[in-house]
């Protein structure tokens, strides 16, 4: 099975996306905006996990999110990767967090010990709102984006790492929740 370990996010981040999706998606058939629902913040994809994998995956994300203690993170602007000459993604950023970086590494260490590969790019958060499957017409999707550089969509009380799974189907990703870690420190 295909997993992922995540943050949630809150209803009021959510429904503010999910409005700006609305608003942009209509300017422009090139890209896949992401179901609101799915919106959410990758800490470490793993990619196929083997069912005996997971009990060990459970144990270590256990024992690290005992040793964090919950915060908050500020979802604010919105931007592309790799830039928005030519988007790949259309992304909503997070305000810098020593505490989200802290988590972060945490999580890729433990995941690293237990045989999965080390990031190789550095921990960049944001929250995937579209993927661009044509730049056709796309410039008057950018143009707007470029307007939300400075919104605010809310805030994240963060309490929690997920464990998720990720099943391909036609529609898109449907995501699907293993467990929950609470952060307890």
């Amino acid at each position: 099975m295909r997993c992922f370990i995540a943050l949630h996010i809150s209803d009021e981040v959510r429904h503010s996306i999910g409005s700006v999706i609305q608003r942009v998606k209509t300017l422009s058939k090139g890209v896949k905006w992401v179901a609101p629902d799915n919106v959410h913040l990758t800490l470490k994809f793993l990619g196929e996990v083997s069912e005996t994998m997971v009990p060990q995956i459970r144990d270590s994300l256990s024992l690290l999110c005992s040793g964090h203690r919950p915060f908050t993170l500020t979802v604010r602007g919105t931007g592309g990767f790799p830039d928005l000459r030519r988007p790949n993604i259309l992304w909503a950023g997070i305000d810098e967090s020593e505490p989200l970086r802290l988590l972060n590494r945490d999580v890729e260490q433990s995941m690293t010990a237990l045989g999965f590969e080390r990031e190789k790019k550095r921990f960049s958060p944001h929250f995937t709102i579209g993927r661009v499957r044509s730049w056709d017409s796309l410039d008057a999707v950018i143009k707007e984006w470029v307007t939300l550089k400075d919104t605010v969509f809310g805030t994240i009380t963060v309490g929690e790492t997920l464990l998720m799974k990720s099943t391909l189907k036609p529609a898109g990703p449907e995501y699907s929740k293993i467990a929950g870690f609470e952060l307890t420190l």
